[in-house]
């Protein structure tokens, strides 16, 4: 008998910590949760398909709230412990006691809140380019944001989109998208409400004292893009001042869309990762 979201039930809809969430599971082995960033919440799809995960590990996928079929926008205030709590609350649906956490951009900042908040269940830790505020970059990063902001409150989501991911990941990058997952965009403009009217703000909200990341004992994998911006890169050096076992990993031919440009790359790095420290 399967376990609720065992591989084979294909796309799954649950209601936890008064949200919703959309999930599936592909692969075997260790369980790997996947939480993805803000807009794309496909971002984390091209690794479904990569036998080198598959064959070892079990990939929990799940769409965050906001960023559910036929829902959309989130119908209340979330902060980053609600987000870590839908998380938590997702792998106790799914049976799952502890699990290696795979974070990429805000999901990192739920990664590491997940871990403070609930360390019993976060056996290690991948950080794939999360939104750190505290570097030294942050102001002149986040009054760029202002253009996408205006593009969607004119009621061009798709342009709003565009010029966010433009922002983090270089002109070239909605090009990308529309050849490497040309599905990602149209679903991220549906879904723009998330980050637009919510996410943006908790994300500069979000406070982690950093001495209490010396709490988070678990090993930690640092995901940079060789082609990543510099306020990424400054990211990487508060990880590394402020947690205890914290190993870097570049993943050649990538920007910010790290396994969205070089899913096989990514693949390779994190079982490498995951496999030096086992569960077991």
């Amino acid at each position: 008998r399967r376990r609720a979201g065992e591989e084979g039930e294909g796309v799954q809809q649950v209601a936890v910590n008064g949200a919703v969430l959309e999930f599936e599971v592909a692969g075997t082995g260790e369980p790997v949760l996947l939480i993805h960033g803000t807009p794309i919440a496909e971002a984390f799809r091209p690794l479904l398909s990569e036998r080198v995960l598959l064959q070892r590990f079990r990939l929990i996928h799940y769409h965050r709230r906001g960023y559910v079929e036929a829902i959309g926008q989130s119908d209340t205030w979330a902060t980053m412990a609600d987000q870590a709590g839908d998380a938590a609350a997702l792998l106790g649906h799914l049976g799952v006691a502890r699990a290696h956490v795979v974070g990429y951009d805000m999901g990192g900042l739920i990664a590491l809140q997940l871990a403070l908040d609930a360390p019993d269940l976060v056996h290690s830790l991948c950080l794939l380019e999360p939104l750190l505020m505290a570097v030294p970059s942050w102001g002149d990063v986040a009054p760029e944001v202002v253009p996408a902001i205006t593009l969607y409150r004119a009621g061009d989501r798709a342009g709003a989109v565009r010029a966010l991911v433009s922002l983090v990941a270089g002109a070239d990058a909605p090009a990308v998208l529309a050849t490497n997952l040309p599905a990602a965009l149209p679903r991220a403009a549906r879904d723009a409400g998330a980050f637009f009217e919510e996410e943006f703000l908790a994300i500069g909200q979000w406070e982690a004292p950093l001495p209490e990341w010396e709490l988070i004992r678990q090993p930690v994998l640092s995901v940079l893009g060789e082609h990543t911006i510099g306020f990424f890169r400054e990211g990487r050096e508060v990880l590394r001042d402020y947690l205890i076992q914290c190993s870097s990993f570049d993943l050649f031919s990538a920007s910010h869309l790290l396994q969205m440009e070089n899913p096989e790359g990514m693949a390779t790095g994190l079982a490498s990762f995951l496999s030096q420290h086992p569960l077991a």
